[in-house]
């Protein structure tokens, strides 16, 4: 512990380095060494060397001896000269005390008013950081929320990518099982992927087929001028087309009727155009198309209603006669029962079975009915038709009308009942003339017999 005399003189000097980093030196410090006043000097000067807290370093200097006290009691003009010199000390120090008292209020005062000022930047800054806190709360509910968000979007996105692929598997598995050869081409009409229906229809393998041009397929078997005109219109024009209809014998296959369709198919992911061919084999319903067509030109030849009828008794077809004969409309006659025409459903049914039974049927007597009531006799012919596997497909019945016919078959019978009874009545006559003559004769009288002949 420093002594008292210079105590008051190092703690300012110690305060003064501390805030100044810059030496401080003291002197004329009056100290009482052994009974002899002597004067001192310290000098504090901070060390530059780095440490936790800041290092001084003081130095203390005793000057000249001052004076010995008089120990037996003297007392006169020296013990007056030395009360003069300590009160003048005193006085100075005094002086220096208000002096440095007055440095260090004002720095006080100015470190009050900077520390005021950082007081109220600190409440600024933490009105700040709270602001900032609130802001990191409010964003951190955002992110949280943000994330939530970006969570349940990444969850959708998945089971999206989950169903397109799926749906991708079973686009693909619908086009793979498809009956109708398919096939997907690129822009320059090199194949992509066909199904298993081409394969087989064509007789073609993959690794023949996937990546080659799609009229080099098959040795040029695809090669078909109306083929490359079509395509060439649709990457012209962006379109497809429908029900093309190409006939071609391809080596090996034999003759093709074929129905053409074609789509266009954007790949915005890719930015890919590609083009959907599906391709449907036509050629046995083609022929038997002709061979209805020619069917139907004989319906059409046949002057007596003349009507298809299917194994469930419905009418399938029929020519111009049936819808004279009976007042209704084709529309309204295919589909319809064909027993109901007659006047004698039941019988009608019988003949129709009889048809499936034997084969055929032969002049079985019927009546047809007009919508407007007038009825036709006909005469009932039929016969099974069949495919080309031998398997019945139903009738074909034509019904001649007889009407005309029976008309003149009554009249005959009806002049022969006539001519027999006018014959009759003639020989009567004749009997009763050849009676009258007999008489006639006895009598001398003259009588003339008359003879009616009838000729229808």
């Amino acid at each position: 512990m420093a002594r008292p005399e210079f105590a008051f003189e190092l703690r300012n000097a110690i305060h003064k380095v501390i805030r100044t980093k810059e030496t401080v030196y003291k002197s004329g410090i009056e100290i009482e060494i052994e009974s002899v006043f002597r004067m001192m000097s310290l000098d504090v000067s901070p060390l530059k060397i780095e440490w936790d807290e800041p290092l001084l370093l003081i130095v203390f200097t005793l000057q000249e001896q001052v004076e010995k006290f008089i120990e037996n009691g003297k007392v006169g003009k020296n013990n007056s000269t030395q009360k003069d010199r300590r009160i003048k000390k005193l006085t100075e120090e005094l002086n220096n005390i208000r002096g440095e008292m007055n440095t260090i209020i004002e720095a006080q005062e100015t470190t009050y008013e900077e520390l005021q000022a950082a007081n109220e930047e600190i409440v600024s800054t933490n009105e700040e950081f709270q602001t900032l806190n609130e802001e990191l709360e409010t964003s951190k509910e955002e992110i949280q929320a943000s994330n939530e968000e970006l969570l349940s979007t990444n969850h959708e996105l998945q089971m999206r990518n989950d169903l397109l692929s799926e749906s991708y598997e079973y686009s693909e598995a619908i086009i793979a099982t498809i009956h109708e050869p398919m096939l997907v081409l690129n822009k320059e009409l090199h194949v992509k992927f066909a199904n298993k229906s081409f394969y087989k229809k064509f007789q073609v393998k993959k690794e023949e087929t996937e990546g080659r041009f799609l009229f080099e397929l098959g040795n040029n078997q695809w090669n078909i001028l109306k083929l490359r005109e079509l395509f060439n219109d649709i990457l012209s024009k962006n379109r497809g087309f429908e029900n093309f209809e190409v006939t071609h014998t391809f080596p090996g296959i034999g003759e093709k009727v074929m129905l053409l369709n074609a789509n266009l198919i954007i790949q915005k992911t890719h930015s890919e155009q590609l083009i959907l061919l599906a391709i449907e084999d036509i050629t046995e319903r083609y022929h038997h198309h002709l061979k209805e067509k020619n069917s139907l030109s004989l319906i059409e030849a046949s002057l007596d209603p003349l009507v298809t009828i299917n194994t469930d008794g419905k009418i399938t077809d029929m020519n111009e006669a049936t819808v004279n004969i009976t007042g209704w409309k084709r529309d309204k006659l295919i589909g319809s029962d064909f027993f109901d025409y007659f006047t004698e459903p039941q019988k009608a049914r019988e003949v129709y079975l009889e048809v499936f039974a034997n084969g055929s049927v032969a002049d079985s007597p019927l009546t047809l009915r007009h919508k407007k009531g007038k009825l036709t006799d006909v005469l009932f012919n039929g016969s099974v038709y069949k495919d080309d596997e031998g398997n019945v497909l139903g009738v074909v019945i034509v019904a001649r009308d007889v009407t005309e016919q029976k008309r003149i078959s009554t009249e005959l019978n009806e002049a022969k009942v006539f001519a027999e009874l006018a014959t009759e009545i003639a020989l009567k006559e004749k009997t009763k003339a050849e009676n009258a003559k007999k008489t006639s004769r006895g009598c001398g009288e003259l009588e003339t017999a008359v003879f009616i002949k009838y000729e229808p």
